[in-house]
């Protein structure tokens, strides 16, 4: 059964909700003169993920020559690896990198 889950949700519903793969995107408008700190960035983000256990893929939509949001979609094969994820150490010191290149 395919579910759609957008908007904030508690990821300790996931279990219950969401054990058919899950697929997640997340849209950042990248703060000025940090572009090719956050292309790096995003590339770290895609790379751990792919490792990550229970991922299915990642990738990174970058905006076109007018500017706008860089997305990062990824897949998980189900609500408990993603919220491994979501609580892991490797996923916490990324975000802990990001704090300056983004503004939404």
């Amino acid at each position: 059964m395919a579910m759609t889950l957008s908007g904030p949700f508690d990821t300790a519903q996931l279990p219950r909700i969401a054990s058919d793969p899950v697929t997640v995107t997340v849209a950042r408008t990248v703060a000025p003169g940090f572009e090719a700190q956050y292309v790096q960035w995003t590339e770290d983000v895609v790379a751990m993920l792919r490792k990550f256990h229970g991922c299915l893929g990642a990738g990174v939509l970058h905006p076109g020559p007018d500017g706008g949001e860089h997305q990062i979609i990824f897949r998980f094969v189900d609500g408990l690896h993603l919220r491994e994820w979501e609580r892991s150490p490797q996923r916490a010191a990324l975000m802990a990198r990001a704090c300056l290149l983004y503004t939404s």
